[in-house]
Parts: structure tokens; C-alpha cells; sequence
């Protein structure tokens, strides 16, 4: 949550279970880990937190550099980024930088310069870059597989199972065909009746519906919503206790992070 600089546990109902204590630096993605802790990518670096809300570890990005995600990688190494120099580094539990990927953006604008990152099964990158309202797909080579302009505050790049890939940017949630072809798009103002806000990012729930987050400041506008694929709002959650909810991940209460966050005080 940017309004306020802290990450939120709700439930369905949208009542809080969970807020960490120690107040962070416009927090970005985050991933619950198996081992209890919450990774997180703010602006100064990559962070991890117990559930107790108290930071555990951070990685630090250089003087004038920001960063905004931080995720585990399938072989166990962290994925993090670099804004400003516009790059990714892959860091093995050591902390050692065993792999960069250089980006390529038309803008040099430090903040926003990329946003939440997501690698595909094939190994590729899936890039929004924010501030050059560009998505970009990449190789590991660096190369530019797949290149989409004009896309207004784009922040997630998905890749659906059927290898179709979804996009979220303002206003927009859009599907893309193998053969990078438009099939499928979800407007919020004509669609589903709500302002023109950013769609931040979406998770696909079993079914096939999507729940989205919307950045946006105002207590009487939804912060998230169920979007279904005959684009149908089947729920949405307004949550006036958080101003300008950013990126949003379901867990089940089985998780290690969940489990011990929602754990009775002893």
C-alpha cells in the first residue's frame, strides 16, 4: 500500500488480519516465502520481513538507482532490479550477481522506469516499462523478443498457460494470442462502469476469472476487483483503510508467512 508505506493482509471480506509494523519505502511486489518470511521490493532495495513485520534483510540498490520487485527464481536465486541503470541481476543465496539482464527503455527516467516483472516457462523476461509505456518480452541474450508501444502506465506482463499473455496497464486488462494478436480486452470505464484508474496487476483464480487491483486514492472507489472473461464485475472490495493499493497476491492461510502472520499472540 503506497498510502502509508506498508503491506496489508486482508481477508474476503475485506476486514485486516495483518500489517507490518515497520513503516517501509513505497513497498512494491511482494512474495510470501516457504520459509516463513515476506519478500518485498521497495524502492531502496529488496527486503525481507518475519511476521512480526520487522525487516530481517535487505539487499540495497546504489546511490541514485531505485528498485520495485524482488521474486525467487525456480533454482532458489533472487531476481531483483535496478532502476536507473535499467537492468535485472539474478543473486545466488551467497549474494553473489551471477546473471544481468540490460534493458533497453526509450526513457532514462529513474522512477517508474520498469515495473513488476514476471519470467515465462520458456525462460523469457516479460517486462512492463512504466515510464516508456512499453512492454518488452527478452531473451536471456538480452534480445528484444517482442515489443508492444503505447501502452499508458503498463505495470504486469503475464504468461497464461494456453501461452497467450496477459497485460495490465490504465484503464485495461488485455489478452494477446501467441502471435502477439489482440483477443481479449476488459475496459474498465466501458466494461465494468469505474473510473480510469491503473489496473496494477491480476491473478488468475481458478475458474478463469481475474481479480485485479486498481490504483487509486479514494475511499468510495474499489480497490479490487473479480473481473470474469464475459466482462462481468462479479465482486469488487472497496478498502478505505488503504489509500493506493499496489501489487496483489492471494495465499492460502496454509502458507508459512500467513500461517505464522495470523498465529494468536503467545
Amino acid at each position: 500500500v503506497h498510502g502509508g508505506n506498508y503491506v496489508a493482509m486482508t481477508d474476503l471480506e475485506g476486514q485486516d488480519l495483518w500489517r507490518n509494523s515497520q513503516k517501509l519505502r513505497h513497498p512494491q511486489m511482494l512474495e510470501p516465502m516457504s520459509n516463513g518470511e515476506l519478500l518485498i521490493g521497495d524502492v531502496k532495495g529488496a527486503i525481507k520481513m518475519d511476521a512480526k513485520g520487522t525487516v530481517t534483510w535487505r539487499r540495497p540498490v546504489p546511490k541514485q538507482a531505485e528498485n520495485c520487485f524482488a521474486t525467487i527464481l525456480p533454482n532458489g536465486n533472487l531476481l531483483t532490479g535496478l532502476e536507473g541503470p535499467a537492468k535485472f541481476q539474478e543473486v545466488n543465496p551467497e549474494g553473489e550477481v551471477v546473471f544481468e539482464l540490460k534493458l533497453q527503455p526509450s526513457s532514462d527516467k529513474v522512477h517508474g522506469q520498469f515495473r513488476y516483472p514476471t519470467v515465462s516457462a520458456e525462460g523469457t523476461y516479460l517486462v512492463p516499462l512504466l515510464a516508456s509505456s512499453t512492454f518488452h518480452e527478452y531473451n536471456r541474450e538480452g534480445e528484444i523478443l517482442w515489443e508492444m508501444t503505447g501502452l499508458q502506465t503498463v505495470t504486469y506482463g503475464l504468461r497464461l498457460n494456453n501461452g497467450h499473455t496477459l497485460l495490465c496497464c490504465k484503464g485495461l486488462v488485455q489478452e494477446y494470442d501467441a502471435d502477439r494478436q489482440l483477443v481479449w480486452e476488459f475496459n474498465l470505464v466501458t466494461d465494468g462502469n469505474l473510473p480510469n484508474t491503473p489496473v496494477i496487476n491480476c491473478v488468475v483464480l481458478p475458474g478463469g476469472n481475474l481479480l485485479c487491483s486498481l490504483y487509486q486514492g479514494k475511499e468510495d472507489q474499489p480497490d479490487l476487483i473479480e473481473i470474469s472473461r464475459a466482462k462481468e464485475v462479479v465482486h469488487q472490495w472497496t478498502l478505505p483503510q488503504h489509500k493506493r493499493v499496489a501489487h496483489l497476491s492471494i495465499q492460502p492461510r496454509s502458507q508459512p508467512f500467513v500461517s505464522k502472520a495470523l498465529a494468536p499472540a503467545r
